[in-house]
């Protein structure tokens, strides 16, 4: 029990109530319930959310770590902790399983339908779907996802985050 809650960076509050404890704290009494007992097979859902950014980091860390020991299954919105914890994904919308395989395969299949481009450029695109804008001393730089990016736009290199919107886009237009 004791390496659990150093684990979880729960030492200082091992003694008290659990409705004495913010939310956060709440959320790693949670992670700490799950990983007693040793499991073979971990289920996470949104381990992450109510966390401050330097606890996130240390959970996706933990995560990593265990699932090097056993099978962990980790549901979340959070791209940043599918990027670094995920080496096999599954993309599941509106209930159906839309892609499975490693984050790098995702990311592939996005490539060629990532552009930049500058706001005043912009003409309404069907079928271009506007994932950023970015406000700089130049103007309005937008980041999107098209099947045909416009003549107007830039290619780049994809991130986790446009292969999962440029996959569910596509199927928003089939």
């Amino acid at each position: 029990i004791r390496d659990v809650i150093r684990a979880v960076n729960l030492e200082e509050k091992a003694r008290a109530r659990i409705r004495t404890l913010s939310g956060g704290q709440r959320q790693r009494v949670g992670i700490a319930q799950a990983l007693l007992g040793d499991p073979p097979f971990l289920i996470f859902d949104e381990p992450t959310v109510g966390l401050d950014p330097e606890e996130r980091i240390h959970f996706r860390n933990l995560f990593s770590r265990t699932a090097q020991e056993r099978l962990v299954l980790l549901s979340t919105h959070i791209i940043e902790d599918v990027q670094s914890v995920c080496y096999r994904i599954v993309v599941i919308h509106h209930g159906q399983i839309r892609f499975t395989g490693t984050p790098e395969q995702l990311i592939t299949s996005a490539a060629g339908h990532v552009g930049a481009f500058w706001e005043k450029d912009e003409k309404q695109e069907q079928g271009l779907h506007i994932t950023a804008r970015v406000n700089t001393s130049q103007g309005v730089r937008c980041r999107a996802v098209a099947d045909k990016l416009p003549p107007y736009a830039q290619a780049e290199e994809p991130t986790l985050e446009d292969a999962y919107l440029y996959l569910i886009s596509r199927e928003a237009v089939q």
